[in-house]
Parts: C-alpha cells; sequence; structure tokens
C-alpha cells in the first residue's frame, strides 16, 4: 500500500480512481450538490459531480469534486483482517497532514454506525483542511475537504463530511 491514501501528486485535486457507481442525484444545498451512491454500500453528498479515473492500484478507489477553491474527496482501501483500526487511521492521517507541509490543529473520536474514526482538522503550508477516517471491517475510508489556507471555513464542508453513510451492513 503507498504512503497514503490520496497520492502526493494528486492530493489537492483528490482525483478520483477506479469506482463504477450508481449514482442517485437530489437537491442539496441548493442546486450544486448532490447526493451520490457509490456502488451499493455507502452514500455521500458531494457540493459539485464527482469525478472518476482509473487507477494503478485496484484496491484504492477515489471520488473527488471541486466547488471553486475547495476540494472535497473520498478514498477508500481494504486492508488485511489482522490490521489494527487505529494504526491504520492515525497512519493515513500522518501522511496526509505530512504530504501537506502541516500540523494538526484539532482532532475528535467519532463513528460511523458504531464503528470507529477520527476527525481532523489541519493546516498546511498552502492548505487547511479536515478529515473525516472510518475504519469499517478491513476497509478505510478516508473524506476530505480542503481549502486555501487563510480562507475562512466553507460552510460545505460539514455538509460533506457529516454525509457519509453506509447504505448496507458492510460483510467481514
Amino acid at each position: 500500500m503507498s504512503n497514503s491514501l490520496l497520492p502526493r501528486a494528486a492530493k489537492a485535486r483528490a482525483i478520483s480512481a477506479g469506482l463504477t457507481a450508481r449514482l442517485k442525484a437530489v437537491p442539496f444545498h441548493g442546486s450544486a450538490g448532490r447526493d451520490y451512491e457509490i456502488t451499493h454500500s455507502l452514500g455521500l453528498v458531494f457540493p459539485e459531480t464527482p469525478q472518476r479515473q482509473i487507477g494503478t492500484e485496484r484496491n484504492l478507489h477515489q471520488f473527488s469534486a471541486t466547488a471553486g477553491a475547495e476540494s472535497y474527496g473520498l478514498a477508500y482501501a481494504d486492508y488485511s483482517p489482522a490490521t489494527d483500526w487505529e494504526s491504520a487511521v492515525n497512519g493515513e492521517r500522518d501522511s496526509i497532514v505530512k504530504g501537506f507541509g502541516g500540523s494538526v490543529v484539532d482532532e475528535k473520536r467519532t463513528s460511523v454506525e458504531g464503528y470507529s474514526g477520527e476527525w481532523v482538522r489541519f493546516v498546511g503550508q498552502n492548505t487547511s483542511g479536515e478529515l473525516a477516517l472510518y475504519f469499517v471491517v478491513r476497509r478505510l475510508y478516508v473524506l476530505h475537504a480542503f481549502a486555501p489556507k487563510g480562507t475562512q471555513r466553507p460552510q460545505n464542508f460539514s455538509e460533506f463530511l457529516n454525509s457519509f453513510r453506509l447504505l448496507s451492513k458492510p460483510k467481514p
């Protein structure tokens, strides 16, 4: 597995890779945003239509969208059954924040439907952002919301990060 679910060259835009998705659009936050059902097992609200692209890692899947100077994305990958959720989450967090030359300014435990995770706010050299990382069975989900450093926190950050939901029970 690479150092981060967000490839270094594509972090600012978080370009998506390799998902086949059934997309169901419904109004959200005016007419710009949409609620997307990604695979049959999860859904997420993006402020704009997410982009997809076939990547070189079969295990890595990404979606992303930009809204002006803001970037929103979801990446996920499967880990071995013996993986410690906290190690996976902390390693991914550290890799992303380091990739932006940043530091964590706030961090809290969170969960989605009983699965453990972390919410992180960081500030980098040119970017500020928030991450929501969830470890569900063997899969690590990483949601990101990025904006230029020094801008006021966009309203879309909360709507995007809080919209993640599992649509079906994960298989062990």
